[in-house]
């Protein structure tokens, strides 16, 4: 498929959003426009998709996932 995005692309892509996410949820939590349950969750989720891309990569590869990548992002 010509229109491929790399998975290199992809995984810079998501931490890109897990880093946006964790600058302005705080900020939407505290202006009431998002409560921080949904916070919580969705920022979970976009990790598992960083862990899944980055397991993708490592069997790609043949590297054993999470050897060289951080999967535990601070909060």
């Amino acid at each position: 498929m010509k229109n491929q995005i790399s998975i290199e692309d992809q995984i810079k892509c998501v931490e890109r959003e897990i880093g946006m996410r964790q600058r302005a949820y705080p900020r939407w939590v505290k202006a009431g426009t998002m409560n921080e349950g949904t916070a919580t969750k969705e920022i979970q989720h976009m990790k598992a998709v960083l862990v899944t891309l980055q397991e993708i990569r490592a069997r790609a590869d043949n590297v054993q996932p999470g050897l060289f990548d951080q999967a535990e992002w601070p909060e």
